[in-house]
């Protein structure tokens, strides 16, 4: 296996995408106003957070901003990566087999549930591990809070027009 191969996979594992996957539907709860996330939400979270650029615009925008704000920051001509959130999309496509892994993972280990009914997903329990996480790994929990946050304040319609997706 090829070097970039084995580092990508030691950092884009099921267990950690689990507890991504975990902290993003905490904040989606916090800010949804008892509104369910909905399942095809949940393949957009890893896309997001285990690609560097996109993480780092999140990490470097305040929460208060928004889904908008963030989206918007993508064109200003200091960032200037407007053909990152178009391939959103591809990259969900692309790590679906990695999301259905965490998120199996994550039902298993009691750290999220889905309402059969509504095919909604959400927080067994919101308490956060405070320690033993490396600067890293509180980096990407971050990011997933933010998106998180986001997502969680908008309808799906929002979401989809606003990051250019279709669920």
């Amino acid at each position: 296996m090829p070097a970039l191969d084995r580092e990508t996979a030691l950092v884009q594992n099921p267990a950690l995408g689990a507890a991504i996957l975990w902290r993003f539907s905490c904040a989606y709860d916090d800010a949804s106003k008892a509104t369910p996330c909905v399942l095809p939400l949940v393949y957009l979270v890893l896309p997001l957070v285990f690609h560097e650029e996109t993480a780092e615009v999140a990490l470097g925008t305040r929460t208060e901003t928004g889904l908008r704000g963030f989206v918007n920051k993508f064109t200003m001509t200091e960032i200037a990566k407007t053909d990152l959130l178009p391939r959103l999309g591809e990259r969900a496509i692309e790590m679906r087999g990695l999301t259905k892994d965490s998120l199996q993972l994550a039902l298993q280990s009691h750290l999220l549930a889905i309402q059969p009914r509504t095919a909604s997903v959400f927080p067994v329990t919101k308490t956060a591990a405070r320690t033993g996480f490396s600067t890293a790994i509180r980096r990407l929990f971050r990011a997933a809070e933010h998106f998180g946050g986001w997502i969680g304040e908008v309808s799906l319609y929002e979401v989809q027009t606003t990051l250019g997706i279709r669920l």
